[in-house]
Formats: C-alpha cells, sequence, structure tokens
C-alpha cells in the first residue's frame, strides 16, 4: 500500500483537460484523488479475490459518502483491473458515452467482464446489492450454514473439505456477474485488449502496444509530490 501510495501518489490529472489547448490552461487542470482501501487480513484469508474487491471498495465509499451526506452517495461505479492491458487514450473517444449514460461496459471482440476477461465496466447501487447477494449465497467459509443444520444434530460445527472451504478466494468475474443483467447497459467497444494475468497476454501486449508517452509534468508536480492537500491542516504549523 504504502509502495503504491509513494509511486502512484494520491492523485492524478485529468488527461482530457490536460491536453486541452485554452488561454487560461492551469484554470481547468482537474485532479483526480486516488483512494487506497486495504482488505483486511481475514478478508484475504477467507474471501480474498477479485469479485470481492469490487464488493468491498464499493461497500468503503458508500459508508465514506454515507458519513458526509445522504447527496453524495454515488449513483455508479467503475471498475477497472490491474490484469487489463488496455490504451488508455481509447476511453476518450468514450468519453461522452460514459458521461450520459447510466450503465455501460466495454467490449473487446464479443468478449467483456461477463465472460471472465478483465475488461472495465460500470455498475449500479441495484447491481451492488444484486452482487453481494450472489457472493454470499454462492461462496462458504469454514464450516457449514446454518441453513444446512439438521436437528437433533452438531452439522453447525461440521467442517467443510479443506477443498470447499473458503470458495471466495476462487469466485471469478463472471461468477459475481451472474444476476446482472447487461441487456440494458450500454455496449463500447475497444480496439486493443490483452489479457495480462497470463505470461502470453503481457508478452503480446508489451510488444504490441504503442503507447502516447504522457509528458513529464503530467507525471510528477512542480512540486516533486503526488500527495493530496489535506482539508483543515495549518501547514505553517507542520514546518
Amino acid at each position: 500500500m504504502r509502495m503504491l501510495r509513494k509511486h502512484l501518489g494520491e492523485w492524478v490529472e485529468d488527461p482530457a483537460w490536460w491536453y486541452r489547448k485554452t488561454f487560461t490552461p492551469n484554470a481547468y487542470r482537474l485532479q483526480i484523488p486516488i483512494f487506497y482501501i486495504r482488505m483486511t487480513e481475514k478478508d484475504k484469508r477467507q474471501r480474498g479475490s477479485a469479485a470481492w474487491g469490487i464488493i468491498h471498495a464499493a461497500r468503503v465509499a458508500n459508508k465514506m459518502a454515507a458519513n458526509v451526506s445522504k447527496w453524495t452517495m454515488p449513483s455508479r461505479f467503475f471498475v477497472s483491473f490491474p490484469w487489463s492491458g488496455i490504451n488508455f487514450w481509447e476511453f476518450k473517444q468514450h468519453r461522452l458515452a460514459t458521461a450520459t449514460t447510466r450503465n455501460f461496459y466495454f467490449t473487446h471482440k464479443g468478449e467483456s467482464a461477463w465472460t471472465n476477461e478483465y475488461i472495465p465496466f460500470a455498475f449500479n447501487q441495484d447491481d451492488l446489492r444484486a452482487m453481494k447477494r450472489n457472493f454470499a449465497a454462492k461462496t462458504t467459509l469454514t464450516y457449514k450454514r446454518i441453513a444446512e443444520f439438521i436437528p437433533n444434530d452438531r452439522s453447525w460445527f461440521e467442517r467443510l473439505p479443506v477443498e470447499e472451504q473458503h470458495s471466495g478466494r476462487r469466485f471469478t468475474i463472471q461468477q459475481l456477474l451472474e444476476p446482472v443483467n447487461n441487456d440494458s447497459y450500454k455496449s463500447l467497444e475497444i480496439n486493443k485488449y490483452y489479457n495480462v494475468y497470463t505470461w502470453e497476454g503481457l508478452r503480446e501486449a508489451i510488444s504490441d502496444f504503442q503507447f502516447r508517452r504522457p509528458k513529464r509534468r503530467y507525471l510528477q508536480s512542480e512540486q516533486g509530490s503526488r500527495i493530496l492537500q489535506r482539508i483543515g491542516v495549518n501547514t505553517d504549523e507542520q514546518q
């Protein structure tokens, strides 16, 4: 966590505004904050997977927003994966669609997150509730479920076979999205995608991608720091 925060920072410039030519470019700079959410050790042992990471991050976002005001509650969530080999400049051509469409998902040659590919998508609060119910119903912990209790028996205290325990760690994205009907979603096609979770996909992505390298100023501020300015903190006292 600290390593990511040190190298990636706590905010990034919006590339759409960074390269836009205006008379007062500094007035249109948009800094997007990055929040790092740690998964507990218990969750890692019992249900640590990308599927649970999506649910956990959305729950934390809801909790943080609710502490501020009910009006700050997010209406939808956007999911991206570290195993996606995608040229992020492609998203720019879909900027209007992602801003005006409530639910959308990206596809590549008919593949999407619904086919267990690490391709970004967005979902709303109703979908989040459906995914949480689906995850709770289809995953196991160490012991049998309460619903499997047999009267006059100690089945509640019966351990599951080792291969059946903590199945949430093997829960896939496709399984997570089973109750979410994407017929009402808007599909957005991307030209290039590689599953860099595999060595073959990583090798193809590195050899094929032609990235437009961001300017150094985009990657690092003038002060050489990507740490967010804290609200209500007297910087003079800190010095």
